[in-house]
């Protein structure tokens, strides 16, 4: 199951040489009847002479079994699998399903389990043949290291070096389809691609983009997504294995959990293999993650039967089945059927001659004298140990320099480490098998197993473990390159970190605290924030009691860089520590900036708002730019009348000419003023004109800086949604746009997409152009760390996809995965929100009416938890159970709910476009209800025009999307008033505009308010007609509840026999 190591190990050459060593063979049979350690007797089997045996039947064998394998006392070289033909077509039955490249909703995954030695990777490998040479697929191995990596994806980037050589020998057509493939991703991710992994060169070409951070940071996994997708065919499969995944570091398990359940992978097949080892946090939480987003099929892979164990043996001896089974029995015994382990015993007793060949009588033969040799290694782990203890001490002390780096040996770091070239040793290593060679011309060599890497490990006595970790950190430190040092730091860091308790000196502490910050940094580039967390975290457990005095910028600078990765991470408590370090020990006010921002944000994610707000309006007093706290509309109006004479005759070419800004104040006032936009519009809405044009001024009196992008943004954003002046406002959101691309600025991407994308966009050219980019702002404010407004943007994005009419089942899909970050990275304000959306979806798809008034009553009990400062969240609690109690036909409750929204509807100073949603159905719902109970008549009118107005207004700006909503509201409108003239026209038009942008819900809704119409004017064919429609609508947006319901409905009126 498990191949030996690379070399066939070899029988003596010259036996003249060992005779004095090696007496008369004698029969295994002794052997057997022999105490095991545990004092348990193995049968003696004394009908059975091995000796006899082995020799009658190589004797009778056809000559050409008696080949080179035998002559020379050689032991077979396996090239087949043993007893693993189920688990084999269970792999094979998902790698083909896969290829098939169905749509799915879930990812597929094998998941292969098994003990170590077991033959858990040669099983996962047993279909690389038919993928590579029957299908001309490609088919990558990434093996975890025991350790960390030396640097966040680095393993990721190796199996893509794999999978580029692959393609190169594939030829020039294959080549070049997957060149096509990968550039149509564009310019930008091919040059970030060719970034990560130089050796796709040949396969992509040259690409001549030049890099700006918001593309080439932060993007690591986006740009393997992307090439997995663009590269997967069904011409061209790819099947993607992780092996030994509890070992894996943690950027590599940020990456699986994005890249494996990406069901878009329709031609893609991962597996991991996991071994026993108890499995990290991190490692378990991801395998908990595959279980709720992946179609997964697990293969058990256990020790081999006494039957396979046996001709596995047989094969090896290159002897007939019968004959081996004596030999088996003992073998099976010891090592229970595992795989390596027998092969490994085997190949013990064959170097140590207690298994031996003789050429002239053409029998294999046992050596009772040389038994000792083998009496320890009746356990995996000891073999492995006696193979060690036997080789020469200069190999043994390489090797445990090895194992102290990790699974992966560099011939340039071990001779840096032990102070000599250490190629002479590292051969002999290989030659026992312990090793085996990855990369011979750059020197690359690995342990060949996790045990081997292990048992090297155990050699250094428990108690000298620490020290000596550190003596390997203290050398590389010392002899690596500039280049190399930072190519590797990561590397030694992890040495040092584990020799921290032997480094007691205190400038050797501190320079080390200043390597930690460094490989922070360098993490953050890559977006691998748990990597910095750890780093950040060791490098402040050295710093001590006195650092602030004797290395103050130091302590400043990571002290406040762990507090924002912490943020980030969602390490709350442990970022509260940090930050009252930096209040307590700043010597000037200017250095608290920064803590003051990570604690205004930590503020605003656990839905502390006021305290954010009143926190936020503090620091810009006390830096010059004092703000009202409660402002009113004649605050608003003198700020908008001020901006407005400064911006008079500024054209977006003039701004985009203003000078740098110098002023660290005002930089620092743009900042806060960001900050606290979002908390703002949870509770304090008059505050966020005031905010973005404070913004828009000091950017226009004191300069450009990157924050300048977001305030360009808001003041569009407040253009568009309280004047309606539209091309004003575009043009201030390309504005914002253009400045976020000069100042290279990823940072504020996902702030600058909300304003522009979320409120200026939707408006102006329409909802389905904006939820790409949305998604980008989620990707983006996820990977540079603003999480709070790349949630901002997630939510928005269902929103429109709500508004867009995609279907729900993939929308709950979407919005239970941005829901579970949401909860790992205590996004608590915005969790609230996305919440009332992701229950407004599964009460749509809910089988059963009843069960969606379930959710009502949910959300009932909600609403009277929530203070009377969350404005925002009962503001959106109230509008969806409204649309929701409108589409399952419960006119009174949502009439009620319209009435309880009366004073809330108009005050929102800033609106995204889907407030003509709100606006449509509050007018809905009471015409319905007052259609349906006759009453209000006069008041609801009144009303209900006033929101028509609005609705009109709307439409001047976003026809798209806008104007058939008005139509529903002039056809119901009409339908109440008894102009039955209008109606029926009004009523097509709103469902035929419905019907042209996909908007399935409003659709819907139209087409049964057209049928109960027509009914009630005793037209039945046209009424039949618009429920036939409207049940064919919500069946494709996956409303089930009201589809059915429906059906029944129709069932009765017309016995058309919908409901089945």
């Amino acid at each position: 199951t498990i191949p030996p190591p690379t070399d066939v190990i070899q029988g003596p050459q010259q036996r003249e040489d060992f005779e004095e060593e090696m007496p008369a063979g004698r029969s295994i049979e002794t052997l057997l009847a022999e105490e095991s350690p545990a004092g348990r007797s193995i049968e003696t089997l004394s009908e059975l002479q091995i000796v006899a045996q082995l020799a009658s039947t190589i004797t009778s064998a056809a000559p050409q079994r008696r080949s080179t394998s035998i002559r020379g006392g050689k032991l077979r070289e396996l090239n087949r699998l043993y007893g693993r033909s189920e688990e084999q077509n269970i792999i094979l039955d998902a790698y083909e399903a896969a290829i098939r490249g169905d749509k799915s909703e879930e990812a597929n995954l094998v998941v292969v389990k098994g003990d170590a030695g077991a033959g858990k990777t040669a099983v996962a490998q047993s279909i690389k043949e038919k993928v590579i040479n029957e299908d001309n697929g490609f088919f990558v191995t990434l093996k975890f290291d025991h350790e960390s990596q030396t640097e966040a994806g680095d393993g990721f980037t190796a199996a893509f070096t794999s999978l580029a050589q692959q393609i190169q020998a594939a030829g020039d057509d294959v080549l070049m389809e997957v060149r096509t493939a990968i550039r149509a991703a564009g310019p930008a991710d091919c040059a970030l691609l060719l970034n990560m992994v130089p050796t796709m060169e040949p396969i992509i070409g040259k690409v001549d983009v030049k890099l700006n951070s918001v593309e080439a940071s932060g993007r690591y996994m986006l740009i393997f997504q992307a090439f997995m997708r663009a590269i997967s065919t069904k011409e061209h499969p790819l099947v993607f294995l992780f092996d030994d995944v509890q070992l894996s570091d943690t950027c590599s398990q940020v990456l699986l959990s994005g890249l494996i359940p990406d069901a878009e992978n329709n031609c893609v097949l991962y597996m991991i293999a996991i071994g026993p080892e108890e499995p990290t946090a991190g490692v378990a939480e991801v395998l908990k993650g595959f279980q709720e987003t992946c179609n997964i099929t697990t293969v058990e892979v256990c020790d081999l039967d006494e039957a396979n164990t046996n001709l596995m043996v047989a094969d090896i001896l290159h002897v007939e089945h019968d004959v081996s089974i004596p030999m088996t029995k003992f073998l099976h015994h010891h090592t229970k059927g595992n795989a390596l382990f027998v092969i490994e015993l085997l190949h013990l007793m064959f170097e140590n001659h207690v298994l031996t060949f003789d050429e002239e009588s053409r029998t294999w033969n046992t050596n009772d004298e040389r038994m000792g040799f083998i009496c320890d290694c009746w356990d995996f782990k000891t073999l492995i140990k006696s193979k060690l203890n036997r080789l020469q001490q200069p190999v043994q002390e390489m090797l445990k320099a090895a194992a102290c780096i990790g699974t992966k040996m560099d011939v340039d770091f071990l001779d840096i480490v032990m102070s000599a070239p250490v190629i002479k040793h590292m051969r002999i290593a290989v030659a026992s098998g312990l090793v085996i060679t990855e990369d011979k011309p750059n020197g690359i060599y690995r342990f060949a197993t996790n045990g081997a890497r292990e048992a090297a490990y155990s050699l250094i006595p428990r108690e000298e473990q620490e020290a000596f970790h550190l003596a390997v950190g203290r050398k590389l430190l010392k002899g690596l390159s500039e280049e190399k040092l930072h190519e590797h730091l990561s590397l030694v860091l992890d040495q040092m970190k584990r020799g921290a308790k032997s480094m007691t000196n205190r400038k050797e502490r501190y320079a080390t605290a200043s390597l930690c910050l460094k490989a922070a940094e360098q993490a953050v580039e890559w977006s691998s924030f748990p990597t910095a967390e750890e780093s950040l975290d060791f490098g402040i457990s050295l710093l001590g009691d006195r650092c602030w005095r004797e290395e103050y910028d130091l302590s400043l600078a990571i002290h406040n860089t762990a507090a924002e990765v912490g943020y980030v991470v969602g390490a709350f408590s442990q970022v509260q520590e940090r930050i009252e370090a930096v209040l307590a020990n700043a010597r000037v006010f200017d250095h608290k900036l920064q803590a003051f921002c990570v604690k205004i944000s930590i503020l605003s994610a656990t839905a502390k708002v006021q305290e954010a707000i009143d926190l936020g309006l503090k620091v810009l007093k006390q830096i010059g730019e004092p703000i009202t706290a409660h402002p009113t509309r004649v605050h608003v109006m003198r700020e908008y009348i001020s901006t407005r004479r400064l911006l008079k005759n500024k054209s977006p070419d003039t701004l985009l000419r203003l000078p740098a800004m110098t002023d660290h104040h005002k930089a620092a006032a743009m900042q806060i003023i960001n900050l606290i936009v979002l908390p703002a519009s949870f509770d304090r809405p008059m505050l966020i004109p005031l905010l973005a044009m404070r913004a828009t001024r000091i950017t226009v009196s004191h300069g450009l800086c990157a924050i300048s992008a977001v305030a360009f943004g808001l003041y569009g954003m407040l253009l568009v949604s309280v004047n309606g002046q539209v091309e004003e406002a575009t043009r201030f959101g390309e504005l914002a746009l253009q400045l976020l691309e000069r100042f290279d600025s990823k940072q504020w991407l996902a702030r600058v997409h909300v304003a522009v994308y979320g409120c200026i966009f939707g408006w102006t050219k329409g909802v389905s152009a904006c939820i790409e980019p949305l998604k980008r702002g989620y990707d983006v404010g996820i990977e540079s760390g603003d999480v709070e407004y790349a949630m901002l943007n997630g939510n928005l994005r269902s929103t429109y996809m709500f508004c867009t009419g995609t279907p729900l089942p993939e929308m709950r899909k979407d919005m239970r995965i941005l829901a579970k970050e949401m909860v790992e990275l205590k996004q608590d304000s915005m969790l609230r929100l996305h919440n009332t959306m992701l229950q407004t979806v599964e009460a749509f798809m809910e089988s059963d009416c009843n069960k969606a008034f379930g959710h009502l009553i949910r959300w009932d009990t909600t609403l009277q938890s929530l203070s009377s400062s969350d404005f925002l969240y009962e503001c959106w609690f109230g509008f969806k159970k409204l649309i929701l109690s409108y589409l399952m036909g419960d006119y009174t409750g949502a009439a009620s709910e319209a009435e309880v929204m009366t004073n809330t509807i108009d005050l929102p100073p800033v609106v995204t476009v889907d407030v003509s949603l709100f606006v449509t159905f509050d007018a809905l719902a009471r015409l319905a209800y007052c259609n349906q109970s006759g009453k209000n008549k006069r008041k609801t009118l009144t009303i209900v025009r006033k929101r028509l107005k609005t609705m009109e207004r709307y439409s001047k700006v976003n026809q798209s999307f806008c104007l058939g909503l008005t139509y529903f509201l002039k056809a119901e409108i009409a339908w109440l008033t008894g102009k039955h003239r209008v109606a029926p026209e009004y009523y097509l038009t709103c469902v035929s505009l419905m019907g042209r942008i996909k908007m399935l819900s409003v659709h819907a809704m139209a087409s049964e308010r057209a049928g109960q119409y027509m009914l009630e004017r005793g037209k039945i064919e046209k009424a039949q007609e618009y429920f036939q429609e409207a049940v064919s609508v919500l069946d494709e947006w996956g409303a089930q509840g009201k589809s059915n319901a429906l059906k029944k409905e129709m069932n009765v009126l017309f016995g058309t026999g919908m409901e089945k």
